[in-house]
């Protein structure tokens, strides 16, 4: 690469009338690509203080490949996302995803890619030459009144002076530099957390920085990739598609493989054998593996199985971050996305999703109108909301979080069915008794299996014992999945575990559940006592085609 410099006359005359020589360009890209990899190698956990995710860990150690989605493709084919993200010939290009996808995790550590091998020799090492600037778009808002230029300074005030602790004058000289040789990668993300307010005036720094012919920063000649989720892009594409990007990729869901890697990634996490196996079987049995194929959903869920807790505060912690994931807890300065108080969302949400379960929409799709007129019956008891605020309050749930989705022009769905049976769950905990009866008398209806099970799991000891017994006598099987998940006594364990029958084989499934994921001790070697009964007993030594001697 230096001597293709030395034989650029203009550029040479450039860099000198800059009063930077060649070397110095490699040092500076060296320097840069050390600060980059400190700054966007490393995931930071939103709460510190909290046991669901490390303080701190490498993308290195928990990132996977992630793939686009081929739109027009009948068979839904899947493209590796680096390779799209390389492919120069797609010029300008928009990364759209759901909430949690991973946006902003695959353009940090597709930069973390392109600088490796630079951070040492400040020569290209990665998978192209480009130098990628990570510029997040809600920060961009401080620099106006004026967007004209505006991009162009955060990359050069922001990223490079006070971020890289270059001089002013070689930062300029740098970015300079790097446009100037057509290797300035400009990753633009999170469109969808700008705020309304300030909309117009970053699109307006986008299109300035794209079209941007000045001798002195020709921005135009930068690539640029931009971030946001799908559902907000919708209405924007026809400002951002092709005025500034040529191309739109799409994220897919992770696939099967895809999960397996990541949790062979995060093996050494978990405390004991086999658990990333353990936590998968657990996954599937939970009816939630679709809603782990979201790679903020499995880093959390993950961190909750190594650091063991409850599946209610499991759910309750996810639902919370992604209601609140836009209030950028770490930026007081930086103007949030959401406007609404997190706990009056959640509020709304555990009422409702209570509501649908018991009326006539159950667990599938409501309308639109229904949500918003559900909203405006509980506002009094609402504490910040205003009554003129009911539509925007109902469309930052929808918008942000993810949690609930489009399923046509007027029908919506809980983004998955899981959800809203843990928060109707939920909202029947606080009901008391009238919860509990409620539960006891759907509880041989198929369709409320679920919800019984996590509102079992919520229970205290007191309350799990009288719902356990008499649960039992209405369906034994149903009892004994709550008995696995249930701060339940040994007197009321022992009043399930006696009445599945000595010799039904088919209790066998029911008594390992117990014995494996019971949350006392005292409770789970109380069901291994019984299967060993069991095992010694069978005739045959047989158990459904299972050996005993190798269960």
């Amino acid at each position: 690469m230096v001597d293709w410099l030395r034989n650029q006359p203009a550029l040479q005359i450039i860099l000198g009338a800059l009063g930077i020589k060649l070397p110095q360009a490699r040092d500076l890209e060296r320097r840069y690509a050390q600060w980059f990899i400190r700054k966007w190698g490393r995931l930071e956990n939103p709460y510190p203080s909290d046991t669901i995710l490390p303080v701190t860990e490498h993308l290195d150690s928990t990132f996977i490949p992630l793939s686009f989605r081929s739109s027009s493709s009948p068979d839904e084919e899947q493209h590796p996302a680096t390779a799209v993200l390389g492919d120069r010939s797609r010029g300008n290009q928009i990364v759209l995803g759901a909430p949690g996808s991973g946006k902003s995790i695959l353009l940090r550590a597709y930069g973390v890619g392109l600088l490796k091998g630079r951070a040492s020799t400040g020569s290209p090492g990665g998978r192209t030459d480009e130098i990628p600037f990570f510029v997040q778009l809600r920060k961009l808002a401080q620099r106006f009144p004026d967007p004209d230029g505006a991009l162009a300074n955060d990359i050069i005030d922001e990223i490079l002076v006070s971020g890289a602790e270059i001089t002013r004058t070689a930062a300029e000289a740098f970015f300079r530099h790097a446009l100037l040789e057509d290797r300035a990668l400009v990753m633009l993300d999170g469109l969808d957390e700008v705020t309304e307010e300030f909309y117009t005036p970053v699109r307006d720094a986008v299109y300035a920085f794209v079209s941007g012919h000045t001798p002195a920063l020709p921005t135009h000649r930068a690539r640029i990739i931009v971030s946001c989720r799908q559902e907000n892009f919708l209405p924007l594409r026809d400002e951002w598609v092709p005025g500034v990007a040529e191309t739109v990729c799409t994220l897919a869901p992770l696939r099967d493989a895809d999960i397996v890697a990541y949790l062979d990634l995060r093996r050494a996490e978990f405390r004991t054998p086999g658990g990333p196996e353990r936590f998968l079987e657990a996954v599937v049995a939970s009816g939630t593996l679709e809603l782990h194929r979201l790679p903020l959903i499995i880093a959390m869920s993950v961190g909750m199985f190594a650091h063991p807790r409850s599946t209610a505060t499991l759910f309750q912690r996810m639902i919370i971050e992604l209601l609140d994931r836009h209030s950028f807890r770490f930026g007081p300065t930086t103007p949030s996305a959401n406007r609404f108080n997190p706990t009056e969302k959640y509020r709304l949400l555990l009422e409702f999703a209570l509501y649908t379960a018991v009326s006539g929409f159950g667990f599938h799709e409501f309308t639109h109108t229904e949500l918003l007129d559900f909203a405006t019956r509980l506002r009094p008891r609402l504490e910040t909301v205003r009554r003129e605020e009911i539509a925007a309050f109902v469309a930052e749930i929808i918008d942000r979080s993810g949690l609930i989705v489009a399923t046509s022009d007027t029908g919506y769905i809980f983004a998955h069915r899981s959800i809203q049976e843990y928060l109707a769950s939920e909202e029947l905990v606080r009901a008391g008794a009238d919860g509990a009866r409620t539960l006891l008398e759907r509880a041989t209806d198929p369709e409320w299996r679920q919800v019984i099970v996590y509102y079992a799991a919520q229970l205290d000891m007191p309350r799990a014992d009288g719902f356990l017994q008499a649960l039992h006598a209405l369906d034994l099987n149903l009892a004994t999945r709550c008995l696995a998940v249930a701060d339940a006594s040994d007197e009321s364990a022992r009043v399930v575990l006696d009445a599945l029958g000595q010799d039904d084989p088919a209790h066998v499934e029911s008594l390992v559940n117990v014995a494996t994921t019971a949350p006392r001790e005292s409770v789970r070697q109380m069901a291994v006592g019984r299967l060993e009964y069991r095992l010694r007993t069978l005739r045959g030594g047989v158990i459904h085609g299972v050996s005993a001697s190798t269960t």
